[in-house]
């Protein structure tokens, strides 16, 4: 029996010059398992580019996901289940990059809510 995912989230983060945040951070964030192709978020990318995270900028690009993607309904989920759930991804994946650029391991179970 295969298990499909309901939904996914890729964040990547390259801080220019090092591993460490500068300046110029530039993110790539992508929701996948919504529709029949992946999807670059494009307008959140936009909104993150060039600044540091916080939780503040977080709850911004936050809002911007309903705007951002329009799930499917499947077999596998519903859309309202697909974006709900690609919020709470994001949130807990641009939270996890600060704690990582801060030095701090972070385990995927935090990521994942507990588990992995």
């Amino acid at each position: 029996m295969l298990n499909w995912g309901a939904t996914m989230a890729r964040i990547l983060l390259k801080p220019d010059g090092g591993i460490f945040l500068s300046e110029n951070n530039q993110y790539r964030i992508a929701h996948c398992a919504l529709a029949p192709v992946p999807k670059r978020a494009r307008r959140i990318e936009t909104a993150l580019n060039g600044k540091e995270l916080s939780a503040h900028i977080i709850d911004e690009v936050i809002a911007l996901i309903d705007s951002e993607i329009c799930p499917i309904t499947d077999i596998r989920s519903s859309k309202e289940y697909r974006l709900h759930i690609s919020k709470v991804m994001v949130k807990r994946g641009l939270h996890a990059a600060i704690e990582r650029f801060k030095g701090n391991k972070v385990e995927p179970k935090a990521i994942l809510g507990g588990f992995a």
